[in-house]
């Protein structure tokens, strides 16, 4: 007996796309202009028609959620960046510039 196979899309519209990630098309867009891989871009009069390849966009999503960790983690601990990289006089001092920065402003 011949075994079917579920066919699988390769690719898919900007609003497709955003149903398969659960958020808004828009976003979908944005992310788009931020550098997400677009499999095709074609302007329809005042519309934009996009592609996108659904295994690349995930991918690319993937990546950018770990950068913007990265981003959360160095902006709560400021002195992640310098792990290993000063002296414990230097790492002291670059706190107490840091802590001066983050603290709230007096009026």
């Amino acid at each position: 007996m011949a075994t079917l196979r579920k066919r699988t899309r390769k690719s898919a519209n900007a609003s497709e796309m955003a149903k398969l990630l659960g958020v808004e098309t828009s976003t979908v867009i944005d992310w788009a202009k931020r550098g997400c891989p677009v499999a095709s871009r074609k302007r329809v009069g005042r519309k934009t028609r996009w592609a996108f390849d659904i295994v690349a966009v995930k991918e690319w999503r993937k990546q950018d959620l770990e950068r913007r960790e990265k981003r959360r983690t160095v902006i709560k601990n400021p002195l992640s960046l310098t792990k290993g990289l000063m002296g414990k006089t230097e790492e002291r001092r670059f706190r107490i510039i840091i802590d001066g920065l983050l603290s709230p402003v007096d009026d």
